[in-house]
């Protein structure tokens, strides 16, 4: 099993019926147990879930919802790629499912750098990039795409075009090497939230742009998940990105989730 997500970036897994415990002991045969991204960013816990444990769900008690990230479409990230070590594995067990929507799609990014030309490697091989958490990932189009998180302390010069480039942000880089494989990958995290120091700002954008269009509209490098109930999915966060479809808000999508510890990109 570990080897074949190391190789294929994403591994399904069918038919499981995992406990919350069965999860988190799972978990860690592939790393240490990570604090969830809620909790990491905002300092927040989620009521109902245990510990080192998250819940992805649209489903609302009492009028509150019980998870994150509802029923909206989210656009193209890796987990936790705002941190100095991001995330490395993410499991995401499916225990309510609608019946249509709420997709998962991945794009293997280490594919997608091992086609681009040689040229194009050497251009991008030694660069950063400075990621930042304060955009949410939600799809273009959506009424809530681009705005801040909830509770993040709004910038001074929030609005202006460049704002993103005076901030804090981590850089981690372009291209990441896999610690386990020694392979190479393109490493976005999230690209709205994406700059590469010290270069202008059209170029960054207009190299930005290919390599992340280049990725996402190669068939080749995509796979998608239909989900069926009891399903678990595994995947390598050093190596790709994944996005969900959106889904009728009337369905219920109940979804456990937990991540391992990574290292800081090298």
């Amino acid at each position: 099993m570990y080897d074949s997500v190391h190789e294929n970036f994403v591994v399904r897994i069918r038919g499981q019926k995992f406990s919350d415990s069965d999860q988190l002991e799972f978990t860690k045969n592939f790393g240490q147990l990570s604090i969830p991204t809620l909790k990491q960013t905002l300092g927040k816990d989620q009521k109902g879930t245990p510990n080192f444990m998250s819940t992805v769900s649209n489903i609302k008690i009492n009028g509150e919802q019980i998870g994150q990230f509802g029923n909206e479409e989210l656009d193209w990230h890796s987990d936790l790629n705002y941190k100095e070590r991001p995330h490395a594995w993410s499991l995401l067990h499916a225990l309510k499912i609608p019946p249509t929507g709420g997709e998962t799609h991945f794009v293997n990014t280490r594919l997608a750098y091992e086609n681009l030309p040689k040229k194009k490697k050497a251009e991008i091989n030694n660069l950063k990039a400075r990621h930042d958490i304060w955009s949410l990932s939600l799809q273009k189009g959506s009424k809530e795409h681009g705005k801040l998180l909830p509770g993040m302390p709004k910038p001074d010069n929030f609005h202006e075009k460049e704002w993103w480039k005076t901030h804090n942000g981590i850089e981690h880089p372009l291209v990441r090497t896999h610690p386990i494989t020694n392979k190479k990958a393109l490493y976005f995290g999230r690209r709205l939230n994406l700059y590469i120091p010290g270069m202008p700002y059209e170029e960054s954008e207009k190299l930005l742009d290919y390599l992340y269009l280049y990725s996402i509209k190669n068939t080749e490098f995509i796979w998608i998940q239909k989900w069926q109930l009891g399903d678990l999915i595994i995947w390598d966060n050093r190596s790709g990105m994944h996005r969900r479809e959106t889904f009728n808000p009337e369905h219920e999508r109940l979804m456990r989730r937990t991540n391992t510890q990574g290292e800081k990109p090298f």
